[in-house]
């Protein structure tokens, strides 16, 4: 019998292993066709400055007006928008990327902290580049906001356990970054929610990418809704 359960859970984890690895072929793909949305305005009435990962970027979404960045030029089409994402920053690197920066800006919008959950960063050290992060965000506008990912575990690109061990990262690693955004006087966009009431969890085909990972244009679409809000 132990026989028989050990090369069950052998299949599963090799089938998971395929699984996971597809998705993440499909998202490096994803990432390949896409570019940060940036609009040099003529006499602007605003500078806007995004920075982050991919979320910034808009990876996952298929039309540049799809993206967060994208959608505020929607709504701001006169002001200047410079997004400096990369694919896969982590906090310390976004920091790194905004102490670069040069000029003041009407509104600084950060995604950032989701690839330091998934990359099972300690918590403490994110928790600290999360601190630089925001300084020199605030260093840069008087107006920043900051988000950092919806509920991680819920994905479908992990298979299980993993998915329950990043909806625990998950829900420790936001806590401890609206800490740091409300004693730094950012914005903090609560884009985590729980199964039961996560739209993305609902319908998934909808909401995600086909690498099961990033958001889709309607699940951006969700987010920059939560973003007006704030």
């Amino acid at each position: 019998m132990l026989k028989i359960v050990a090369f069950l859970l052998l299949i599963y984890f090799v089938f998971a292993a395929f699984h996971v690895g597809r998705r993440v072929y499909i998202g490096r793909e994803l990432a390949h066709n896409v570019a940060s949305f940036s609009y040099p305005a003529d006499n602007p009435d605003k500078r806007i400055l995004i920075v982050g990962d991919s979320l910034a970027v808009g990876t996952g979404a298929m039309r540049a007006e799809d993206t967060i960045a994208g959608r505020i030029h929607q709504d701001f089409p006169r002001a200047e928008i410079i997004n400096i994402s990369q694919n896969g920053a982590e906090m310390k690197e976004i920091a790194e990327e905004l102490n670069q920066v040069s000029g003041r800006f009407d509104l600084v919008v950060i995604t950032g902290g989701a690839n330091d959950i998934i990359h099972f960063r300690n918590l403490g050290k994110a928790k600290s580049d999360a601190e630089l992060m925001v300084k020199n965000a605030k260093a840069k506008s008087d107006q920043a906001v900051w988000l950092v990912s919806g509920n991680i575990g819920l994905a479908p690109i992990w298979p299980w356990p993993l998915g329950q061990i990043y909806t625990y990262k998950t829900r420790k690693y936001h806590a401890e970054f609206r800490s740091v955004a409300e004693e730094n006087g950012v914005k903090f966009v609560n884009l985590f929610m729980e199964r039961n009431e996560d739209i993305f969890e609902r319908d998934p085909q909808r909401y995600y990418a086909p690498d099961g990972l990033h958001p889709s244009g309607h699940g951006y679409g969700v987010w920059y809704e939560k973003i007006k809000l704030n």
